[in-house]
């Protein structure tokens, strides 16, 4: 019978050297090893960060500390300060806002104060006479520009193209104007009725149309608040109508004389906001027999014509 030695100890050390190398495959190579502990690989990879964070801690804190001073150094000017009573008009440019240095200074400096107002031109503007009541004056070219008074009608041909027949000639006959203007809303509840009309001279350098006869000063016209607050049609307007809306002559407000180089304006009245008011003009009973304006409105300067002045209470 043959026999066999066992060896316990043997039977260890084979174990041993499989797990070693079973160990040595799981681990990093030596060459790995080495790599990591070597000093000079760790100060390349770390020193660049740190040096590049610092650097931007320090422009950061720099630039803090410059925006710091520039705020207090603007705060404590006396361009900026609430209490400051330097004038905005010393400054060196003015304010592209309009009324804002008005707005903005202060008390001690506010010594004037302009008034706000509103001019407003007609919204219709169309003539009627008593000769006729049906009559009315469509074919007018451009009719809510034109402005005619007269007291006499002639046979010919007026001004503006109107032709009157034979049987109307009498110095009883007027011809007139109605006018309606529109407060506007901007709460300007106090209004004025004005007419303007500038100086021959003036008048010579400019294409504006405008003719008074008769009387050398212009003729006289009567201003009249009529009774009527709604909105008027221009096109169907005429004497007869105006009686069957029972647009009565409510108020004499004023007389004009509507000659060359003139200006005149009735006292103020209370005016709502989007409102209408419609008033006539008519010859004054202070003209002569016969007498005559007629004029288109022209608002360019120097204005021409008729308008509604607003202004605040």
């Amino acid at each position: 019978m043959a026999s066999h030695n066992y060896s316990p100890l043997s039977n260890l050390d084979d174990q041993s050297v499989e797990i070693d190398s079973e160990l040595n495959s799981l681990l990093p190579s030596a060459d790995f090893q080495a790599t990591r502990s070597s000093p000079s690989h760790k100060v390349i990879s770390v020193t660049p960060s740190i040096f590049y964070l610092g650097f931007g801690a320090v422009v950061s804190i720099v630039i803090n500390l410059i925006l710091l001073y520039i705020h207090v150094s603007s705060s404590s000017s006396p361009l900026y300060s609430t209490t400051s009573q330097v004038s905005l008009r010393d400054l060196k440019y003015s304010s592209q806002y309009i009324g804002l240095d008005r707005v903005t200074q202060s008390a001690n400096n506010s010594t004037y104060r302009r008034p706000l107002h509103r001019i407003n031109y007609p919204d219709v503007l169309v003539q009627i006479t008593t000769r006729n009541s049906a009559r009315r004056y469509p074919h007018i070219v451009n009719q809510t520009s034109n402005f005619l008074i007269s007291n006499e009608v002639r046979s010919t041909d007026g001004f503006l193209g109107i032709s009157y027949s034979v049987a109307e000639r009498s110095t009883t006959t007027q011809l007139s104007t109605i006018a309606q203007f529109r407060a506007a809303d901007y709460g300007l509840t106090r209004c004025s009725i004005g007419s303007v009309v500038p100086s021959l001279r003036d008048l010579a350098n400019t294409t504006k149309i405008y003719n008074s006869a008769g009387d050398p000063q212009g003729l006289h016209v009567d201003v009249w608040k009529v009774a009527f607050d709604g909105e008027l049609n221009r096109n169907t307007i005429s004497l007869g109508q105006r009686s069957s809306l029972s647009m009565s002559r409510q108020d004499k407000l004023a007389t004009f004389s509507m000659g060359p180089g003139s200006k005149s304006r009735t006292p103020y009245f209370p005016c709502t906001s989007g409102g209408w008011y419609t008033f006539e003009f008519t010859a004054s009973s202070e003209s002569k027999d016969f007498g005559e304006v007629a004029l288109r409105q022209d608002q360019a300067l120097p204005t021409l014509g008729i308008y509604m002045r607003q202004k605040e209470p």
